[in-house]
């Protein structure tokens, strides 16, 4: 992989790399800064791609990649380095790695002198960066623990600074100050902070939803001169009492104590920093508060498949149960609620929220299916292209006369030519996107552009299964699309739901006509 380097950096060997942490390491290099750099520069640009397969297996990422460096701070030949992904390789939410050029050898530094914006694939400066000084970035950053691609090592014989954490393990190690400092800064990627901001929600759900008990201290037997343990920094140290007070402002902190052996080291304290048997506690239990059942969205449609059955696909693949809501004889007024203007389908309710339009409901869906939820920005683009690109293949179809001929009986209206150019034109546009291996967005499991894929090569759901056969148009003419397709649809949760579905099964030309004869 030939990777050339910008005129601000240079490329120079650092005396005990990475190479001294792990045999085969990317052999001890490291980035310097070519040029001065002011506090919030952009100090370079650097190219970013999917990691590439593995040559005898499509479906694995390679081993090591060979990155030829070229510029003018390297020899005419170029410099190469191999790089592996455990060690250089930036995780995603979704499973996918990527590879970054000559990104991938700069170092770490707890107290990095820049940081990332993923958005533009660009180093920031963290604070001024002189000439000749080494660029680092906090591996920390984009590693959440010891089971993302991160090479764990000793980082206080590299960084020696103040922030050291001493042991690289990733930023689920760091105190909770120090990992808000970090994602305030910037440069975090959006994988370790979907795992920090679910931690604190662990966290605050354990303090606020579980039974916690409650102490009361009655420090009525503590005395001046008593020897006690006092805490300082998680660690008990003898102390002794120097006075206790009971003036209402010291409620919180009724002892003061000063450290055996430590000098003019006196600190105000509660029970909960103390030991002493002179000390007692009692402990009260609250009473243990009901969990509400979550709320599940709500879909009103038609019952086959039509313009609702991507955001029912996308629901399976994603692992979100929905509910079907009944659709009234009348539905003017429950449209009305959901903002639509008339009588159009599909509408969503999920708790006090309501909304119309069959792209809004899709990717509402998509955006809290749990599965879905860590999916990075980028990948969400894809699906919604995928999902906005069905939508006008539709529509081009609607044009053509397809729904009059399989709905309202008026097969003069077909214009069959026009409908197998619609199809051909978006068939060969899906092909183009497809992925010989894999899922759209590259994924190891399939989103919601893999959902549209699906549905295209239905045989059954409305209105492809009818609509294909119309104008003689040939599906198998796209082989990675319908590769696309068949792993899909035999992923977990989309082959259940296609197993079992009825709406995708659904007679939407016998629905209308019942509906006619019921009048």
């Amino acid at each position: 992989m030939v990777v050339k380097v910008p005129p601000g950096v240079r490329i120079e060997k650092v005396a005990g790399g990475m190479e001294a942490v792990q045999a085969g390491g990317d052999g001890g290099y490291g980035l310097y800064a070519g040029a001065n750099f002011k506090k919030g520069d952009d100090v370079y640009e650097y190219p970013s791609e999917p990691w590439p397969r593995d040559r005898n297996d499509p479906g694995k990422v390679a081993d090591t990649v060979d990155l030829l460096l070229s510029g003018p701070c390297l020899p005419a030949e170029g410099l190469t380095v191999r790089i592996t992904p455990l060690e250089h390789g930036e995780l995603y939410a979704d499973g996918s790695v990527e590879i970054s050029g000559f990104d991938m050898i700069c170092n770490h530094c707890c107290d990095a002198n820049m940081y990332y914006d993923e958005e533009r694939s660009t180093t920031i400066a963290a604070r001024d960066i002189k000439v000749g000084e080494e660029l680092t970035v906090n591996y920390n950053c984009h590693n959440w623990d010891e089971t993302s691609n991160l090479l764990t090592f000793d980082c206080s014989k590299f960084c020696k600074t103040p922030l050291c954490c001493k042991y690289l393990k990733g930023f689920k190690y760091l105190l909770p100050e120090r990992q808000k400092e970090l994602a305030e800064q910037g440069g975090c990627s959006e994988y370790v902070l979907e795992k920090w901001k679910k931690a604190k929600k662990r966290a605050k759900k354990a303090t606020t939803s579980k039974s916690v008990p409650t102490k009361t201290y009655d420090y009525s037997g503590l005395e001046k001169g008593m020897k006690c343990q006092a805490e300082s920094d998680g660690k008990f140290y003898a102390a002794e009492i120097v006075a206790v007070s009971t003036a209402q402002k010291r409620t919180k902190a009724p002892v003061k104590i000063t450290y055996t052996g430590y000098e003019g080291y006196d600190e105000w304290l509660g029970g909960d920093r103390l030991k002493s048997k002179a000390l007692k506690a009692t402990v009260e239990k609250p009473e243990p508060r009901e969990k509400k059942p979550r709320e599940k969205p709500v879909l009103y449609y038609f019952p086959f498949a039509g313009r609702a059955e991507l955001t029912k696909l996308i629901a399976a693949a994603g692992g979100l149960e929905l509910e079907v809501g009944e659709l009234p004889e009348d539905r003017k007024e429950l449209c009305s609620a959901h903002g639509a203007p008339g009588t159009g389908l599909p509408l969503l309710q999920h708790g006090t929220m309501r909304i119309s339009q069959s792209q809004a409901v899709q990717n509402y869906v998509a955006l809290i299916a749990p599965r879905f939820r860590s999916v990075p920005s980028k990948a969400r683009g894809i699906d919604m292209m995928w999902g906005a690109s069905h939508e006008d293949l539709l529509q081009d179809a609607a044009k053509a006369g397809v729904f009059g001929a399989l709905l309202g009986g008026d097969a003069a209206a077909l214009k069959k030519d026009e409908l197998k150019a619609a199809l051909e034109k978006w068939f060969g546009v899906f092909e183009k996107l497809s992925p010989e291996k894999g899922f759209v967005t590259g994924g190891r499991n399939p989103s919601p552009a893999d959902c549209v894929a699906v549905l295209l090569f239905s045989g059954v759901a409305f209105p492809w299964g009818q609509m294909i056969p119309l104008c003689d148009f040939d599906k198998d003419k796209y082989p990675k699309l319908k590769g696309v397709a068949e792993r899909a649809a035999s992923a977990k949760g989309l082959k259940e739901y296609l197993e079992s579905s009825e709406s995708i099964k659904g007679d939407a030309p016998a629905y209308f006509k019942s509906l006619s004869t019921s009048k």
